[in-house]
């Protein structure tokens, strides 16, 4: 890549833009036409292409539902699959149960879906197969909704205070609860971030392909920046002792990255030690930060480019007006009111 380009490229960075994808090379055809390899290849495929592990864990959990679908219909060659075989698929998913025992949401069929749909669309352009059969799957429809009991100020409050500073492991907890709540941060994007991601003079994190896959800036007000320099200048040094040259902002007491599902753990565990009765989960930090700088009079616009909504209608889920609101805000401009 020439310098032009790498300057290029930086310069959108800055902007906020996306990075140009790079094109992939013609790949040569596979000669494997069963389902239990091609799954595993796929599997490799996704991996070199860098997707995040936590992403390449739910598609082979999809592949293999869908692998034990087609082995109870005696299909084992991915040749035999037609539109009407992924058609039953979708039907036994909408009719079958999850391992929670409840059916499928919706936002869980469109994963599943997905991830079938991605696999074969990979085939054929492997030469594996000559037609996609997935062109007929419709997704169902994901209601745009937030849940109803989010932490309050004051619970959130009582929740950075839960973790034990004097410890790094507590102190690193600290640091990124407070880092979810200021940013609104998806915990995918927080186990995803590098020390040289945090731009201290700048008070800036890049959040470097994050969803919708692409690179944005996401500025940290004072206080909070000060914690996480103070992490990283303190209890990360003594994670990484035996791992210096980790680049992973957040990690382990073994100077490994975290998993997203750690994160949702923690939160979890610090919202039950707060005495928080309603849940807490990374999710519910993003939402509830939405929902309290609306309250404070932020734009939307403004709360769009925080949490990096590719569409200001899918900020827009936070703006429901209850009658409470309407009757404060009604008071305060209503001409009559003067």
């Amino acid at each position: 890549m020439s310098v032009r380009h790498m300057r290029r490229g930086a310069l959108r960075l800055i902007a906020g833009q996306p990075q140009e994808a790079q094109p992939e090379a013609q790949l040569p055809p596979l000669q494997e036409t069963k389902y239990p390899a091609l799954a595993r290849a796929f599997e490799m495929h996704l991996a070199h292409r860098r997707e995040k592990p936590d992403h390449i864990v739910v598609d082979r959990s999809n592949l293999k539902k869908f692998g034990e679908y087609l082995a109870a219909i005696g299909i084992d060659d991915v040749r035999e699959v037609t539109p009407d075989v992924v058609d039953g698929y979708a039907l036994y998913l909408h009719a079958a149960e999850s391992e929670a025992g409840a059916p499928y949401a919706a936002r869980s069929l469109v994963q599943l879906f997905g991830t079938v749909r991605n696999l074969f669309r990979w085939l054929l352009a492997r030469q594996v197969i000559l037609a996609d059969p997935t062109l007929r799957l419709r997704y169902p429809k994901v209601p745009k909704t937030i849940p109803r009991d989010l932490p309050s100020c004051e619970e959130v409050a009582l929740l950075l205070q839960a973790p034990d500073t004097r410890t790094a492991a507590g102190f690193r907890d600290r640091a990124m609860l407070e880092l979810i709540y200021a940013t609104g941060l998806r915990s995918s994007e927080v186990v995803d971030l590098n020390v040289a991601d945090f731009l201290r003079v700048e008070r800036v994190i890049v959040v470097r392909q994050g969803k919708p896959r692409k690179d944005r800036l996401v500025p940290v007000i004072a206080d909070v920046a000060a914690v996480i320099a103070a992490y990283i200048d303190g209890p990360r040094q003594e994670q990484t002792e035996k791992q210096p040259e980790q680049t992973a902002l957040f990690v382990t007491q073994f100077g490994e990255r975290l998993y997203r599902q750690s994160v949702a753990e923690m939160a979890t565990d610090y919202g039950k030690r707060a005495g928080i009765a309603r849940p807490v989960t990374p999710m519910a930090l993003r939402h509830a930060l939405a929902t309290h700088l609306l309250a404070a009079d932020l734009s939307i616009r403004h709360i769009q480019a925080l949490l990096g909504h590719k569409s200001v209608e899918t900020t827009t889920i936070y703006a429901k007006v209850t009658p409470l609101d309407l009757q404060k805000q009604l008071r305060r401009f209503h001409p009559l009111e003067k």
